[in-house]
């Protein structure tokens, strides 16, 4: 585990990186359920850097943005957990904590994710079973106690109050 610092998302690393974002939308864990070749699974939002990707903050913040058309921001104190990716062995997933900012999350890509569900973080824990470490475990678990998450709850109720 390590801080989540510009000088870690400029280390390279042999391993291709998937940056996975840690987040949470007015208390729900967004999850992709995804299929290839018969076989579905629950995955977080994320995805590989593209060459216009600075670093691994800007693949992250680019990937919620096309994936879930929300706008959040990165966690900069919040700890980066990285793991062997479970089913490719020359990857590994980076996971980074994000705060949501805005917007109302859509699955933007129906063509690679059949379906988006937003759920309790216990749930969603259940449904990535080997798909994240236990260190991802007790980050989700915790979520919804870190600042940012409770900040942005109260706000964003009271922007939806004023326009109705």
């Amino acid at each position: 585990m390590g801080k989540n610092t510009e000088k870690f998302c400029d280390t390279a690393s042999p391993k291709k990186p998937v940056i996975n974002a840690l987040i949470s939308i007015d208390g729900k864990i967004p999850l992709f359920l995804r299929s290839n070749n018969g076989e579905s699974w629950y995955d977080l939002p994320g995805g590989k850097p593209e060459p216009e990707d600075k670093n691994h903050n800007d693949t992250i913040l680019r990937e919620i943005t096309e994936e879930l058309g929300i706008r959040a921001r990165v966690l900069k104190n919040a700890p980066v957990y990285v793991m062997q990716h479970p089913h490719l062995p020359d990857t590994s997933k980076v996971f980074i904590t994000c705060a949501y900012v805005s917007g109302t999350p859509v699955n933007s890509l129906p063509h690679e994710h059949n379906a988006l569900v937003l759920v309790d973080p216990p749930e969603a824990i259940s449904l990535l079973s080997d798909r994240i470490s236990d260190d991802v475990r007790d980050a989700l678990r915790k979520i919804n106690d870190l600042p940012a998450a409770r900040a942005a709850a109260p706000r964003r109720q009271q922007i939806s109050t004023l326009s109705n």
